[in-house]
């Protein structure tokens, strides 16, 4: 299954909080690099575009990811700004 059709056939309301952590515990997922995490109800997509461009045009290295997407799936995630290519999302996608 390629990722477009991944992302139009998949019944989202499986999801289950519970079902993530097993797959961190399994992956023995750690997240120890400096991040920042916007919660809230409004504003939390455009504060990360702002604060990513900031951060990639000072010379660091971003990673973004945003939800849901308008077009395609690679929009949600970014390194530098610049969208996921297509072959790389579909290879993440299949692996886990």
């Amino acid at each position: 299954m390629d990722f477009k059709e991944y992302f139009t056939v998949r019944n989202r309301d499986t999801y289950e909080r519970e079902e993530f952590d097993n797959f961190l515990k399994k992956e023995k997922f750690v997240f120890n690099v400096p991040s920042i995490h916007i919660a809230g109800s409004n504003g939390k997509g455009s504060t990360a575009y702002y604060l990513s461009y900031i951060y990639t045009l000072n010379g660091y290295k971003t990673a973004l990811f945003t939800s849901p997407y308008y077009q395609s799936p690679v929009e949600m995630i970014k390194i530098n700004n610049q969208n996921i290519p297509e072959e790389k999302f579909e290879k993440y996608l299949n692996e886990y």
